[in-house]
């Protein structure tokens, strides 16, 4: 089978889940990478696709991102019935936890480290977030001095204890919560009582939070290379079709079975 046929049979197979809870990424899965991370918007035929499955009965849908609450509410404004988390789900709509005055002193020092290693190379910038701080080198255009400020951001980070460290491509963000993605999606099924889940994503801590997920459950991830029980899209683009595609599986499934929301 082909990566196309397995997402048709996937969408097909989801779409009569008794209970099915969907939890996407944004950054790079359903909105573009950019180079200005305050630039960025969700796919419109995403966020149509995740509005109509909030709307289908026994349907829980939920964007976890890694951007804090407030910058990922600026990107990407509430959906009816879609649950955000930030933060790597250490933050979640309607359950605030402000950073301590203790987790506030350890971000900002780290926040100095990052800047004096970030400052100097030019692409290279550092984003202070609610509850961590990241150092991003993707658009540094030499691969060594990209790879030498990750080395020298590691280092920096080594004797501040108690930070939850997440990996991504050309970032790296080190949290004062230990909250990971995987820890949401275990929250989320056991609160949603979800017979199936599909988890969207397109980087480390996506891959992480895909080994939460039962044999019978869906991965799908963008840009990257399939894997054991992993889907491979090329593109948000196609992910966001896909959404619509699942969307409209679903609401045909719950219609010709009489689906009752509870």
């Amino acid at each position: 089978m082909t990566a196309r046929d397995d997402l048709i049979a996937a969408s097909d197979r989801l779409a009569s889940a008794e209970r099915l809870l969907v939890a996407s990424d944004f950054d790079g899965t359903i909105s573009p990478i950019v180079p200005v991370p305050g630039d960025a918007r969700m796919i419109e035929s995403a966020r149509r696709a995740l509005a109509a499955l909030a709307d289908c009965p026994r349907t829980f849908v939920a964007v976890v991102s890694g951007r804090d609450l407030a910058m990922l509410r600026m990107v990407c404004p509430p959906i009816p019935g879609v649950e955000m988390f930030g933060s790597y789900g250490a933050e979640r709509s309607g359950h605030d936890r402000p950073a301590t005055p203790g987790e506030t002193a350890d971000l900002d020092e780290l926040a100095s480290r990052l800047s004096a290693i970030a400052d100097p190379i030019a692409g290279a910038f550092v984003e202070r977030k609610s509850l961590s701080v990241s150092i991003n080198v993707r658009l540094v255009s030499r691969p060594e001095a990209a790879s030498a400020a990750l080395d020298r951001a590691h280092a920096a980070s080594a004797n501040l204890p108690g930070l939850t460290r997440h990996l991504g491509r050309g970032v790296v963000e080190w949290g004062v919560r230990p909250t990971r993605k995987g820890d949401v999606l275990d929250i989320l099924r056991l609160e949603t009582d979800a017979t199936m889940t599909v988890a969207l994503g397109d980087d480390e801590p996506d891959m992480e939070a895909f080994d939460r997920l039962d044999h019978a459950d869906v991965r799908i991830l963008v840009s990257g290379s399939a894997g054991p029980g992993i889907i491979p899209v090329a593109s948000p683009r196609e992910a966001a079709d896909w959404l619509e595609r699942l969307a409209q599986a679903r609401r045909t499934w719950v219609e010709n079975n009489a689906v009752s929301r509870d």
